[in-house]
C-alpha cells in the first residue's frame, strides 16, 4: 500500500505518540567520532504499531531475529502495522542531492514504498534517520529494502521481519 494511502488516523496517532515520547525506547545511532568518508545505509529498524493503545512498541524485530513475532491476533494489543526507520550515515547531509527508496514486500505483494529526496532533510553529525509506515501487515515475512543513491555512491540494505499469527 503506498504511504499516501495509509489511514490518516494512523499517521495522526503516530505523530502524537512520537511527540509525546511514547516512542522514546527506540535506539538511536551512537554519535560518530568522525563521519564516514562515504554514504551508507547503516541500518533498518522496525517497530510494531500497537493499534489498541495507539503507541509505537519498543521492540525492534530486526535486531533479534529469533524473537517471537509481534503480530498475534489473540494478543492483548496486536500490531497490524509497523514504523520502519532507515538510518543513513555519510560525510554530511547538508545540501546533498540524492534519493532514498524504501520498500516493504510480503512475498510478491508490495505493502509500501516511499521515495525520499535527501536534499529536503538535514542530518546531524553525519547521520540521518528517515521513517516510513507500513500498514496492513499480515502473517508473512516482510522484506524491507532501502536503496540510497547520491552522486558517486549507491548503497543498499535489506532486512526481513517475521510476522506470525496463532499461538
Amino acid at each position: 500500500m503506498p504511504t499516501s494511502l495509509v489511514p490518516r488516523a494512523l499517521l495522526t496517532a503516530l505523530m502524537i505518540a512520537l511527540g509525546s515520547g511514547a516512542a522514546g525506547a527506540q535506539p538511536a545511532l551512537a554519535p560518530l567520532t568522525t563521519p564516514p568518508d562515504r554514504y551508507q545505509v547503516a541500518d533498518i529498524h522496525a517497530y510494531p504499531w500497537m493499534q489498541g493503545r495507539g503507541t509505537v512498541g519498543a521492540a525492534d524485530d530486526l535486531t533479534a531475529p529469533d524473537r517471537v513475532p509481534f503480530n498475534l491476533p489473540i494478543a492483548d494489543d496486536p500490531a497490524a502495522a509497523m514504523l520502519v526507520v532507515v538510518h543513513l550515515v555519510g560525510p554530511t547531509w547538508n545540501s546533498v542531492r540524492g534519493t532514498l527508496v524504501v520498500e516493504a514486500r510480503a512475498g510478491r505483494r508490495r505493502l509500501a514504498r516511499q521515495r525520499f529526496r535527501i536534499e529536503r532533510y538535514l542530518g546531524v553529525d553525519g547521520q540521518l534517520a528517515l521513517p516510513m509506515i507500513v500498514a496492513e501487515v499480515g502473517c508473512e515475512v516482510v522484506t524491507l529494502s532501502a536503496k540510497l543513491t547520491v552522486p558517486g555512491t549507491r548503497a543498499a540494505a535489506t532486512r526481513a521481519v517475521r510476522f506470525g499469527c496463532g499461538e
